[in-house]
């Protein structure tokens, strides 16, 4: 009871003395949200169009029997349009409810970008097969969409 009174006292006292408390401009803190959550949709989206474009124009080797040095080169340019569109999105400020899916999406693709780097290693020496952009299409199979 005592504490009720003393915090009664002590808000009446603050009252009477005109003291003032401001709060932050809320409009303002909205628009730097909303403004970095379409950042961040931006380039989440950029990033999943890449892999989309780069699954796609994969896929259209994995149907020739063999794979010449031009093959060869658009595995390895593929791979690295891939690496540099997730490198990019690792580096965008996310808001605060979708920093847990960005952790997710970058924990995923993590595992992800170790295969793909052995892949384009192995394009880069010419050896890399059908099997490898089947193992591509597999590693990326419905993550352009899922993950974000």
């Amino acid at each position: 009871m005592k504490k009720l009174i003393l915090l009664s006292a002590g808000l009446t006292a603050v009252l009477l003395t005109g003291c003032s408390f401001e709060k932050e401009n809320p409009t303002f803190k909205l628009d730097e949200v909303t403004a970095q959550a379409e950042d961040f949709a931006d380039k989440a989206e950029e990033f999943g169009d890449k892999v989309a474009e780069a699954k796609t124009e994969l896929g259209k080797l994995a149907d020739q029997r063999k794979l010449d040095d031009k093959d060869q080169e658009n595995i390895v340019d593929q791979i690295a349009i891939m690496l540099e569109a997730f490198n990019d999105f690792k580096q965008e400020d996310a808001p605060f409810l979708t920093k847990t899916a960005k952790k997710i999406v970058i924990e995923e693709m993590n595992k992800v970008q170790v295969d793909l780097k052995k892949i384009q290693n192995k394009a880069e020496k010419g050896k890399a097969t059908r099997a490898d952009l089947e193992k591509i299409d597999e590693l990326l199979s419905g993550k352009e969409i899922d993950i974000l």
